[in-house]
């Protein structure tokens, strides 16, 4: 009778254990176990190492480069709190031109990229009294657009994105406009306001930017003349105007994140605080009202940090820190009826932060957060597969430990016959 391993490999990652294949066993005999079993939680395949940034970060963003390679910026806690990007290269995760490159801390990070594949990032730059500065990298470095500090007082919560023909784009909490929502447009030479700065009718919470299908930028905010509810606002060319009611939402917002589906539709995504809860709500943009997406507030209790993104068939995705799971990564989606678990619901299996999600090219959700001791890492949801172990290493091309990292739940993780008998596969750290 074939004999089998069975593991139980939930947490090897994080805790480390000493594993060692029977002695005796006839070399001819192969091993393998079933990951969706034994692998629960691992469908969320880790981008190369987790915790893969030198430092600890803060304010973390996700974005695809045109060509599909993913790239994240952060605020990096042991330099002075400069920004950092890194971007995966297919084997490991490199710094893009110089780490902490900012003139000085840089808050609130937003990254985007240009049609182009420049990337960009917009922050309050604290080299600059927390005014906007905008930077992007020519291929050797990192340089301003425009001047830095270009804003006319200090900013919060910044939003980058581009428009159709290309000019980038920032809308932001405006301190010297009372705190309203103002947005800013690089003309080629310099930042010119899209319609009147500080157009909101209150001071705003939570920015989000992004363009509709037309080519007119819309802004998602906490409303604080409509005691912080949802606000979204377009520019119709001439003048910002409602999308749909003025704090459409049941009760105050945080984390907003506004997104664009493939039908053109506007959807946002953010913490709701009806009951004191701040639960996840998704609301979508029928023409005429904002309509909730399925139930409103979800899970029952607690989730932050929310981020929202379209799959290319119009599946809408939300990432955030789940409440019921002491902080740890959650990303669920929306399957027509309700919304479901998208692999395990604890897929960082440790407190995380900065949840950002996105999805590449080719229709394959990313998540970055920072784990529990605030370094960078990303997973991306992969169909199971089958992967060999055909050494005894303790890490590395395939040697059990990279099988777990990469494997995701349903996946098959088959031992090597020649490896039978030999004396260890894990090494605790």
């Amino acid at each position: 009778m074939q004999p089998f391993l069975k593991y139980s490999l939930r947490r090897l990652l994080h805790g480390g254990r000493h594993l060692t294949l029977a002695a005796g066993v006839d070399a001819s005999v192969s091993f393998t176990t079933t990951a969706a079993t034994n692998l629960t939680g691992m469908d969320w395949s880790f981008v190369g190492t987790p915790g893969f940034s030198t430092d600890q970060v803060e304010f973390m963003k996700l974005a695809f480069a045109p060509d599909g390679t993913p790239y994240v910026a952060y605020n990096d806690m042991n330099n002075d709190k400069k920004a950092t990007v890194m971007r995966f290269n297919g084997t490991a995760w490199e710094t893009v031109g110089a780490a902490h490159f900012s003139p000085g801390r840089a808050w609130f990070l937003s990254l985007a990229f240009a049609p182009n594949g420049t990337p960009y990032v917009a922050f309050p730059d604290g080299a600059n009294s927390d005014m906007a500065t905008v930077m992007n990298f020519n291929g050797t470095a990192w340089e301003t657009v425009g001047p830095a500090g270009f804003s006319a007082g200090g900013i919060n919560t910044p939003s980058l994105a581009f428009a159709p023909d290309g000019s980038p784009c920032v809308a932001y909490m405006d301190n010297a406009n009372s705190d309203k929502a103002t947005v800013m447009k690089f003309n080629g030479t310099a930042w010119m306001p899209v319609g009147p700065a500080g157009f909101s009718a209150a001071a705003v919470a939570a920015t989000s930017l992004a363009f509709a299908p037309d080519g007119s930028p819309c802004v998602a905010y906490g409303d604080s003349a409509n005691n912080g509810k949802a606000t979204v606002m377009q520019f119709n060319g001439t003048a910002w105007e409602l999308v749909g009611a003025a704090g459409f939402s049941a009760d105050e917002v945080g984390s907003m994140s506004l997104a664009i589906a493939p039908d053109g539709k506007l959807s946002v995504a953010f913490e709701n605080f009806i009951n004191g809860g701040g639960n996840a709500t998704v609301m979508t943009f029928d023409g005429s009202t904002w309509v909730a997406v399925g139930a409103a507030g979800f899970p029952p209790r607690m989730a932050d940090t929310i981020s929202l993104a379209i799959a290319p068939d119009g599946t809408p995705y939300v990432a955030f820190r789940n409440g019921q799971l002491d902080f740890h990564a959650t990303v669920m989606k929306y399957n027509g009826s309700s919304w479901v678990l998208t692999g395990s619901a604890d897929l960082s299996l440790e407190r995380a932060n900065y949840t950002s999600l996105a999805f590449a090219p080719d229709g394959t959700p990313y998540l970055a957060y920072s784990n529990a001791g605030s370094t960078a890492t990303v997973r991306k949801l992969l169909a199971p597969s089958t992967y060999t172990v055909n050494n005894t290493n303790d890490d590395g091309a395939g040697s059990l430990r990279e099988g777990i990292r990469v494997v995701p739940s349903g996946s098959t993780i088959h031992f090597d016959s020649s490896l039978s008998g030999k004396p260890s596969f894990w090494r605790a750290p």
